[in-house]
């Protein structure tokens, strides 16, 4: 029996060796698997060593192909460079002698120009000797003319065919002397002869024609002008009416949305012309009376005169609404009811808001802040609070 557990103990032992060693075996056949599969990585990077190798001396080739093209473009380049500069040497000559041509017809013209000026002198004198003949002309014509037309009108008489009655053949001074004195005393009888009577009637009457016509334009402009005043006018009234109570209207929803309760409404301040008359903000708060704008504190002015601002708003909104610092007034009560306003506004425009005051930062979607990390450098920061869908 002792040599039989001998036996057993030996055999257990053997077997622990034979499990140790197949351990050991899967061991090294692991790691002969690991170095196998190293293998096939080191290879498969020196194909692809080689393959980059052969990409590189292929890209190579090309930069060296490009850069002998780039060398023979720039000695191009340059030979045109050369060439244009030549060109430029030459026009620079060019545009000397131009110059100096330009500057002796220049002095030729301003000589030109003297004798020219000269000569148009000379010919307004002219003009003018020739413009005072035609006047003497014009008046002897007209004297001529009248005197003709005196003689028909008074003595019936042709002067034209009465000339040759005037004519003395043979001449005799006696004679000419009782003429002159006969002719004499006919002019005494006809009076002083204004020759120019005629023509200045006919200014006066033209005068008078046309001072007529500017009268009548004149109370015509005047009827248009006030026909036009009064469609204005009716115009203004109806407008001015209407637009008053489309703001009460509006009036009448924000109002409440800033005050718990409450009503406002604008009224005349006198029943004569809505032109003429002003307008009265009548408040009444909760648990008050009726009073105006200015006896309110200073956080109900703010909340009142931002409840008329956007009753106007509402009317005909824009898309873009902008806000700066109008809730410096409001405690922290005022505050979140203009929150909640602002939300609203904000479901139909787009608000741009400038505030200090916290609580509003966190209705917005987005802050800008300036900061100046720096002294007399700024920067923007901006800060997205609308959660995206993703995240």
């Amino acid at each position: 029996e002792d040599a039989l557990r001998q036996q057993e103990q030996v055999l257990s032992r053997r077997r622990k060796v034979i499990e140790e060693y197949r351990i050991k075996m899967a061991r090294v056949q692991t790691q002969l698997q690991e170095r196998e599969q190293e293998l096939g990585r080191l290879a498969d990077l020196k194909k692809q060593i080689a393959s980059d190798r052969e990409t590189m001396l292929a890209e190579k080739r090309s930069l060296a192909a490009r850069l002998e093209d780039r060398a023979r473009s720039l000695k191009d380049v340059r030979l045109k460079v050369k060439s244009e500069e030549s060109r430029i040497l030459i026009q620079k000559r060019h545009l000397k002698e131009v110059e100096t041509e330009y500057d002796h017809t220049r002095q030729a013209f301003a000589g030109l120009q003297g004798k020219v000026n000269d000569l148009q002198t000379r010919f307004r004198a002219a003009e003018e000797r020739i413009h005072r003949n035609e006047l003497v002309l014009a008046e002897v014509e007209q004297g001529l003319a009248y005197l003709k037309k005196t003689a028909m009108d008074r003595h019936r008489a042709d002067i034209e065919e009465s000339c040759d009655k005037w004519r003395l053949f043979p001449f005799s001074p006696d004679e000419a002397e009782k003429r002159i004195s006969e002719i004499t005393s006919k002019i005494d009888r006809l009076g002083p002869v204004n020759l120019a009577a005629v023509e200045e009637y006919r200014e006066l009457e033209d005068r008078w024609s046309y001072l007529n016509s500017q009268k009548d334009d004149l109370i015509s402009s005047i009827e248009d002008l006030e026909q036009a005043i009064g469609r204005i006018n009716r115009t203004c009234r109806t407008r001015f009416k209407e637009a008053l109570d489309s703001v009460n209207k509006s009036l009448c929803r924000v109002f409440p949305l800033l005050f718990k309760e409450g009503s406002a409404k604008l009224n005349l301040t006198s029943s004569g012309d809505i032109l003429d008359s002003g307008i009265d903000y009548l408040i009444q708060l909760p648990g008050k009376r009726i009073q105006y704008l200015n006896l309110l504190s200073g956080g109900e002015k703010v909340l009142a005169a931002m409840a008329l601002i956007f009753a106007i708003y509402f009317i005909k909104p824009c898309p873009f609404c902008l806000l700066d610092e109008v809730d410096a007034a409001l405690d922290e009560a005022n505050i979140l009811r203009f929150n909640r306003f602002i939300k609203k506004i904000s479901e139909q425009s787009q608000v741009v808001l400038v505030t200090h005051n916290q609580k509003v930062m966190e209705i917005a979607d987005v802050l800008y802040g300036v900061t100046m990390e720096d002294k007399g450098i700024s920067r923007l920061v901006s800060v997205d609070l609308v959660e995206s869908p993703g995240s």
